[in-house]
């Protein structure tokens, strides 16, 4: 990765942000505008911003289910197997949903610390993988 340079990085990123474009739009961008960068740059680029994509959705899945587990149990199950969610967790909820991140209690961010964390150990790896692939 340390051929590509950090004004590619940061064109992604704001396509990205900015554009709201996804990682296939961003790679078109990549291959038109950087005519500069050897084609073995660009494709190593991009692979590595799909696996990283890839790895972050699955990530992302696994939170899905967790929570999905979570809330099930904590529902009364009818008959019709209809799940209802407690009126206790339904205005809790809605009340962090409501609420910005700066506002939450201390409880609630170390809560969403943590999956940062799991985010930021996914990256991490995925970019030491990288580097051991170069040495």
């Amino acid at each position: 990765m340390d051929k590509i340079n950090n004004s590619v990085i940061s064109a992604v990123l704001y396509l990205l942000k900015k554009h709201k474009i996804d990682i296939d739009e961003a790679e078109t961008e990549i291959i038109t505008q950087y005519k500069h960068l050897r084609e073995e740059e660009k494709e190593k680029f991009i692979n590595f911003l799909k696996e990283c994509r890839e790895d972050l959705a699955d990530l992302e899945h696994q939170r899905w289910s967790r929570w999905q587990k979570y809330l099930h149990s904590k529902c009364k199950k009818l008959r019709n197997k209809d799940l209802v969610i407690p009126n206790a967790l339904v205005e809790r909820w809605t009340r962090q949903t409501n609420t910005d991140y700066k506002d939450l209690t201390r409880k609630e961010k170390d809560s969403d610390r943590k999956e940062a964390d799991q985010t930021i150990s996914k990256i991490l790896e995925k970019y030491e993988k990288e580097n051991i692939k170069k040495t």
